[in-house]
């Protein structure tokens, strides 16, 4: 039972099966919870409640269109923006993509001389929807076929590399800072569908891509973590700021028959910064299968 949160009262506090969650409010300190673990007894719990603060951050998605790409990946229509970043593709393949960028200065501020800073993780998480992964094809005789990856259409995921769930694939501050500490990184989203419509019944193997719709949604997370292991404390990442963007690499053909992005630009964000949520909370997807490995996976399904 807990008596007591002393030391700069909990903003809330509430219970969840044996556990309780306390979230303070104050800045740096050495926070008290007063509990009774059994009648007659009386515990103190000390924790050290570091302050995890986001000073400044930026976003910048390169404000151009993408580029359709066909002779990188036989068979593939590869849908990026073009730019100075060489990238490698499965199967060995390179392409030189623009990049959509992110960055941000953090303050780690533990309390009596920053006790419990080298015990904070902070770094960049995120997670992605696929809210359109479709494409139509088209015969010799103008009929139309539509197929979709209905595996990730409208699905959400993790979206990190080899070692989820951060996204650079460690912690961006993971030792002890007193004062302000920059992190950074990039995302550089390609669209990929086949140029011939993959075998099914009743599609005609003359039917060729005519468009596609390749649109994602993305939610950016600065998150923290500690490496306190008790009660399983570290397996929760904790948002202290976020942001959303978007990436449209969809693709048409024009009057003269060639492949064009249908979008005036291919990555957009209402957000010029990372924003500060008023109650921190967890971020919504941290495991599972990631995007890449889902995505890269699915096949395309014939919509009768």
């Amino acid at each position: 039972t807990i008596t007591q949160a002393a030391q700069y009262f909990p903003q809330s506090s509430h219970l969840s099966g044996s556990f309780i969650k306390v979230q303070w409010t104050a800045p740096a300190a050495v926070g008290k919870v007063i509990y009774a673990p059994a009648v007659g007894f009386t515990g103190e719990l000390d924790v050290n409640i570091v302050s995890v603060t986001v000073t400044t951050s930026a976003i910048a998605p390169p404000p151009r269109q993408a580029t359709v790409d066909t002779a990188t990946v036989a068979g593939a229509a590869l849908v990026y923006v073009p730019g100075p970043y060489t990238f490698d593709l499965p199967g060995g393949a390179t392409i030189n993509a623009d990049v959509i960028n992110f960055s941000a200065t953090v303050t780690i501020q533990g309390p009596a001389g920053n006790w419990g800073d080298g015990k904070i993780n902070v770094g960049f998480m995120q997670d992605v929807t696929f809210q359109s992964q479709n494409a139509t094809y088209i015969d010799g005789s103008s009929n139309t076929y539509q197929f979709a990856q209905l595996a990730v259409q409208g699905n959400s995921y993790l979206d990190a590399g080899p070692s989820p769930p951060w996204y650079n694939g460690k912690p961006d501050v993971n030792v002890a800072k007193n004062g302000a500490a920059k992190m950074s990184y990039y995302d550089s989203p390609v669209g990929g569908v086949p140029t011939a419509a993959p075998a099914a019944t009743g599609v005609p193997p003359d039917a060729k891509l005519y468009s596609a719709r390749l649109d994602r949604t993305f939610e950016s997370y600065i998150a923290v973590e500690t490496q306190n292991q008790v009660f399983g404390s570290n397996a929760t990442y904790e948002v202290v700021a976020s942001a959303a963007w978007k990436s449209d690499e969809g693709l048409l053909t024009d009057a003269g028959g060639a492949y064009v992005a249908s979008a005036a630009q291919a990555f957009t964000s209402p957000d010029t910064h990372f924003i500060v949520p008023a109650v921190p909370f967890a971020v919504p997807i941290s495991g599972g299968p990631t995007a890449d490995s889902v995505a890269s996976n699915a096949s395309w399904s014939y919509l009768l």
